[in-house]
């Protein structure tokens, strides 16, 4: 009997489709890598998924089909299987094979194709605890350093020259992305003017500090958002950009008069 490929329901709950491709194997080994390789080509979404999920010229599948519009495609779900992607060291590794915009030279990549790999990056880390760096493979496919890593640094991608996953594969971007996303902090736009200066009170008796919107309303800050305000304020500084932070005192009756945001 057949796998009806459109009820199953996806490990990766982002994964906007799921499958079970016959290009896999039960996995041995511990998951420490994510994988990351491109097309060679801009075949549609469709004809990929068609192919990964059947027998084809090179046996290939990827646990993860990425495409230009920044949609996931669980193709071999990760947790007991291995795709066939890499070669051996996919029995250590989630992969995914991401969506061409170009040809060469550049092999276009989509932002919202790096997006979603830093997104799925940031869940691999959070379910199989694969750390938010850039990893490194050895000779003998042993890992050396979990983390994120390109086809071409695997031992099955020098082996065969390859460029994959091409020059627009910005993994420093996907990584720094992928850790913003696991411990979100707020963020400005510096060249907001509008978020140039930005006022806190606070009672001398309380301490708690609250953010005085536009609206007359004020937002109660946490510890750990007033630190990250606070990093923000020093790395303005050192861009040389314009940002102040205004804290003010005020009596209690009066920080009670003005409305809290819900």
């Amino acid at each position: 009997m057949g796998i009806n490929q459109e009820v199953l329901m996806a490990e990766y709950k982002a994964a906007a489709r799921a499958g079970l491709s016959p290009n896999r194997d039960r996995r041995q080994g511990k998951i420490r890598l994510l994988i990351v390789h491109h097309y060679g080509s801009t075949q549609s979404p469709e004809a990929a998924w068609k192919r990964f999920n059947s027998p084809n010229d090179r046996s290939v599948s990827p646990n993860y089909q990425i495409n230009a519009d920044g949609s996931a495609y669980e193709v071999v779900p990760p947790r007991h299987y291995r795709a066939w992607t890499t070669g051996v060291i996919d029995h250590q590794a989630v992969t995914c094979e991401t969506q061409n915009t170009s040809g060469e030279p550049n092999w276009g990549i989509s932002r919202a194709s790096l997006e979603a790999i830093a997104q799925l990056f940031a869940w691999v880390h959070q379910e199989f605890g694969v750390p938010l760096q850039r990893g490194r493979v050895n000779s003998d496919n042993t890992v050396a350093v979990p983390g994120i890593v390109g086809h071409n640094e695997t031992p099955a991608g020098k082996e065969t020259s390859t460029i994959c996953p091409g020059p627009s594969m910005d993994i420093p971007w996907i990584i720094a992305r992928a850790k913003q996303i696991v411990n979100p902090k707020p963020t400005i736009d510096l060249e907001d003017e509008d978020t140039m200066t930005r006022t806190f009170i606070q009672t001398s008796v309380q301490g708690s500090k609250y953010e005085l919107l536009r609206d007359g309303s004020k937002r109660l800050i946490s510890r750990e958002e007033w630190n990250a305000i606070r990093a923000l304020e020093t790395e303005a500084k050192a861009r040389g950009q314009e940002f102040q932070v205004i804290v003010a005192t005020v009596k209690s009756a009066d920080l009670n008069k003005i409305p809290t945001r819900k």
